[in-house]
């Protein structure tokens, strides 16, 4: 039991560096003077909020062991239905050259 505490403390505060990271890329974006700038910290950013997602995935299997596994399963049945239904329900509030070029693409 201590060493499953010990396990969820780390994980929290592994995230809570991760969140840190992600805000200090946030205050230097606007800073951004050239592509190369902007890339680094785009780069930081992504590095360190992947690491978060991946984190709250281990922090949920911690904390709830093997009734996770429902959960997890949902939570991505869900990130993938809105990679499917995303650009369906975005379509029509697109500009208008936007939807002439996906229709054209949709008809080939």
């Amino acid at each position: 039991l201590l060493v499953n505490y010990l396990n969820v403390v780390c994980l929290l505060s592994v995230q809570a560096v991760s969140h840190l990271a992600v805000l200090v890329a946030q205050v230097f974006l606007p800073l951004c003077r050239s592509q190369t700038h902007l890339l680094l910290v785009f780069t930081v950013q992504g590095v360190f909020l992947g690491a978060n997602n991946n984190l709250s995935n281990l922090l949920t299997v911690a904390v709830q062991g093997n009734a996770a596994h429902a959960w997890m399963q949902a939570l991505f049945l869900a990130y993938s239905g809105a990679v499917l239904f995303a650009p369906l329900l975005s379509t029509p509030f697109l500009s208008e050259a936007a939807a002439r070029k996906h229709r054209s693409l949709s008809s080939n």
